[in-house]
């Protein structure tokens, strides 16, 4: 499939991708907080269907943990509710 040359946007979320995904690999980035970004830059790649086989792995971990707190967000949320989510907690 021929496909027109990369314009910036796509060009910027290229790198963007590459960046969050190395992030992850290495371990600076938990793949919780990898996942939205993944998916969020997913749809600025042109030639990425909704059910790229590369990406589906992303959109489940993003399904599965949607309602757990992000370390953006982990500070507004109640002390008690982010203990009770750590491993071990009853």
């Amino acid at each position: 499939m021929d496909r027109k040359p990369l314009n910036k946007e796509e060009q910027a979320a290229r790198r963007q991708l590459t960046a969050v995904l190395r992030s992850m690999l290495s371990g600076e980035c938990t793949y919780l907080e990898a996942a939205p970004w993944i998916l969020h830059l997913r749809s600025h790649v042109g030639g990425v269907g909704d059910f790229d086989e590369d990406f589906r792995a992303f959109v489940a971990i993003n399904s599965e943990t949607d309602h757990l707190p992000t370390l953006a967000t982990r500070h507004l949320w109640a002390e008690h509710a982010v203990a009770a989510l750590e491993p071990g907690a009853c």
